[in-house]
C-alpha cells in the first residue's frame, strides 16, 4: 500500500509514527505541498489516476498501529480514523485511505474535486464528488497535533461566526450564517 503524507511543516511525530508503523513493503511518500493551495488534490489525485490502495497521513496525524493495520485489513473500500477539528470530531482526509478498486470506479470524483484548494479540498471530495459514499469508521480516533484545530468548547461562549471564522471562512452577515461546511444548514 502506498502513504501519502502532504506537507507544509512536517510534524516529527507524524514522520516517525508513519515510518515506524507502515508495514515492510509500503511506500511512504511525504510531498511537500507548500508551493500551491492545489498542490495537495493534485497530489491526491496523481495516487488516485493509479487506482491502487493508498492511504493519506496529513503532515499534523499522528498514526498508531492499529491504524496501520485497519487501513491493510479492512475490506471497505474507503475508510478514516476520526480525529477533532475545531467543532467535531469526524473524518475528513487527514487519516484516510482508499481501495485502487474504489478510485477506479470513483474517477470522476477526483476531477470535481481537485480544482478546489487545499482548504476545501476534503469537503469537496468527501461530501460533494463521493456524496453517498460515507467511509467506514474506525476508532479510537487518532491524534491532531494541530493546536488551532484543537476542539473548541461549545459552553466557551464563541458563536457559530466565530468557529467558522476560526477555521478560515469569511463570515459577511453573522446574523443569518450560510456555512457550506455543515451541510449548507443555516447557523445564527
Amino acid at each position: 500500500m502506498r502513504w501519502l503524507c502532504p506537507f507544509t511543516e512536517l510534524q516529527p511525530l507524524t514522520r516517525d509514527a508513519l515510518l515506524e508503523h507502515a508495514r515492510e513493503g509500503d511506500e511512504v511518500t511525504f510531498v511537500n505541498v507548500s508551493h500551491s493551495a492545489r498542490a495537495y488534490p493534485i497530489a491526491v489525485q496523481e495516487l488516485w489516476e493509479e487506482a491502487r490502495d493508498f492511504a493519506i497521513v496529513e503532515h499534523d496525524i499522528v498514526i498508531r498501529d492499529d491504524v496501520a493495520a485497519a487501513f491493510h485489513d479492512c475490506p471497505e473500500p474507503y475508510c478514516a480514523f476520526p480525529y477533532e477539528w475545531t467543532t467535531n470530531i469526524g473524518p475528513a482526509l487527514g487519516c484516510t485511505r482508499f481501495r485502487g478498486l474504489f478510485t477506479y470506479e470513483h474517477r470522476q470524483a477526483i476531477y470535481q474535486a481537485s480544482g478546489h484548494s487545499w482548504r476545501q479540498f476534503d469537503y469537496a471530495l468527501m461530501r460533494d464528488a463521493l456524496r453517498g459514499h460515507a467511509p467506514h469508521l474506525h476508532l479510537p480516533r487518532v491524534q491532531h497535533l494541530n493546536d488551532a484545530q484543537k476542539l473548541v468548547d461549545p459552553f466557551a461562549g464563541w458563536t457559530v461566526a466565530e468557529h467558522l471564522a476560526a477555521m478560515g471562512y469569511q463570515i459577511d452577515n453573522p446574523d443569518r450564517l450560510t456555512a457550506t461546511y455543515f451541510g449548507g444548514a443555516v447557523f445564527g
